[in-house]
């Protein structure tokens, strides 16, 4: 007979009477409560009212037991007294508060309490009191959904494998990431996910660690799904017993990639900027010496004026190479003042409407004492329709001059130069060509960045601030247009081009 079947008859024989056997109801440390076959209450135990916070038991006899839970667990309730009533035991699981208000869960039992002729005549329900159960599975079930939640939010991967470092069971998450099937990760297979420059080396990070039981950290690059591989810092550590023997190692792989490429992004920058910094002070060494030329035969002549003041031709004469030096330092704080406002955004395009040829013959107007002073040999190809443009005249000649002062300076003696425009759908295409000393390869991507003169080719430039190109890139994109260099390599000249977009002839 159960320890409730003995405890049952003792409530029912002397609860009420108080008989020597009383105790044996009293005595469960779980809430215990007498119930009619209805459900309603007809005793309950002092620990029971304990448990409950009930004062007073008076007041509650014959209340329907179910009234003292949730609506919502009313069906529950019920199903576990037609089964007791029924001969059988009912059982359930249940949050139920006290009189008080105070929050429990009950692990619930209901069982029959039968006459000596077998007949159910009531039902016995014990309680127990498993607050602390619960809320401890709910505090393990919550750390566990956090750990997860954290696993997800870093994109990790968690696994665990036996001492011997060969997976043997399934990996659900590391199959997901890298698209292995269990045959294929199984034993070293998971290997065959790690890149082959990083496999050595997690390899002996992996013989190493089980050889001294120790932590280790390590990252290499793992294959997703996708074929894509991603940067992971892998995070490993053994999983002792008691008695210090080996259980398993337990890993987890976070996705560093961002991180990977952030850092490689900020290396660039900073190697960006101590480039530019370094071409900005070779800038101002070089401006501080372009500056400087055309002061010198222009202090020159200021003392030759003062000798020679009377002497009509050599006045003319000085006058006229002052004239020159002069205009070369309007040219070259013209140009720096156009850098300063295209950066800023303070250059306002004229835009009218007008013919590219018109345009282009005012360009090599402009460029010809480049032109002559080369001795080189100009080539002008343009086609005999319109070639109408949008566009400011004075920039837009300002862009195909530049580019012909470039293969001008460029270019070796007696050099050719070939000036070019064709209409190409809703485009016009204008080329600038030279057989002159060519740009290398590594050098193409740079050839329109300020200041890019300093570096190459110093000795045939010229003079110049390097500038001239940035300009016709600025200058081209404000107008809507691309602009573009080719090269063969070192001497093999180069062709530059730039593309304007044609006026609408509506």
């Amino acid at each position: 007979m159960s320890t409730q079947r003995i405890v049952t008859e003792a409530a029912i024989n002397s609860f009420s009477e108080r008989g020597p056997s009383s105790w044996l109801f009293e005595s469960s440390p779980d809430c215990v409560k007498l119930l009619n076959l209805d459900g309603s209450l007809v005793a309950m135990n002092r620990n029971g009212l304990c448990s409950m916070e009930i004062e007073d038991f008076s007041t509650l006899c014959g209340v329907p037991w179910r009234s003292f839970w949730d609506a919502s667990t009313h069906s529950t309730i019920e199903s576990a007294l037609v089964a007791a009533r029924e001969g059988g035991t009912g059982h359930f699981n249940a949050f139920g508060a006290t009189m008080k208000g105070t929050p429990k869960w009950w692990d619930v039992m209901i069982t029959p309490v039968r006459e000596c002729d077998g007949r159910i005549v009531q039902l016995l329900s014990v309680s127990r009191d498993v607050t602390e159960v619960h809320r401890a599975r709910e505090k393990a079930e919550a750390s566990e959904a956090r750990f997860r939640a954290v696993v997800r939010a870093v994109s990790a991967i968690v696994w665990v494998m036996p001492p011997s470092c060969m997976f043997e069971s399934e990996q659900p998450e590391w199959s997901s990431f890298t698209g292995q099937s269990y045959d294929q990760l199984q034993g070293a297979g998971w290997l065959e996910a790690v890149h082959d420059a990083d496999r050595d080396a997690t390899l002996q990070a992996v013989l190493q660690a089980r050889q001294i039981l120790t932590p280790y950290t390590i990252e290499h690059r793992l294959r997703r799904a996708d074929g894509q591989y991603r940067y992971m810092s892998v995070q490993v550590a053994p999983v002792l017993g008691t008695d210090g023997i080996l259980r398993e190692w337990f890993g987890v792989h976070t996705d560093i990639t961002d991180r990977k490429n952030a850092e490689a992004a900020l290396h660039r920058s900073a190697g960006e900027i101590a480039e530019a910094d370094r071409r900005k002070t070779e800038f101002i060494l070089t401006l501080a010496h372009e500056l400087r030329n055309p002061l010198a035969p222009i202090s020159s002549g200021l003392q030759v004026l003062k000798l020679a003041a009377d002497n009509p031709a050599t006045v003319a004469r000085v006058r006229g190479v002052m004239e020159r030096q002069v205009e070369q330092m309007v040219r070259l704080i013209d140009d720096l003042l156009d850098v300063a406002r295209i950066s800023r955004g303070q250059v306002k395009l004229k835009k009218e409407l007008i013919d590219l040829k018109e345009i282009a013959a005012t360009a090599v107007e402009m460029s010809l004492p480049h032109i002559e002073a080369g001795n080189h040999e100009l080539t002008v190809d343009f086609p005999g329709e319109l070639l109408p443009l949008l566009a400011d005249p004075i920039r837009v000649a300002q862009v195909l001059s530049n580019l012909l002062n470039n293969a001008a300076k460029y270019s070796p003696p007696q050099g050719a130069i070939r000036l070019s425009a064709v209409r190409d759908a809703d485009d016009i295409v204008v080329t600038v060509a030279d057989r002159g000393i060519g740009i290398p390869a590594e050098s193409l991507p740079h050839v329109f960045d300020l200041f890019t003169q300093v570096e190459q080719h110093r000795e045939r430039s010229q003079g110049g601030l390097g500038i001239g190109l940035s300009l016709v890139r600025n200058l081209v994109q404000l107008h809507g247009g691309t602009a573009s260099v080719s090269s063969a390599g070192a001497g093999m000249g180069s062709s530059f081009v730039v593309r304007l977009p044609v006026a609408s002839q509506r």
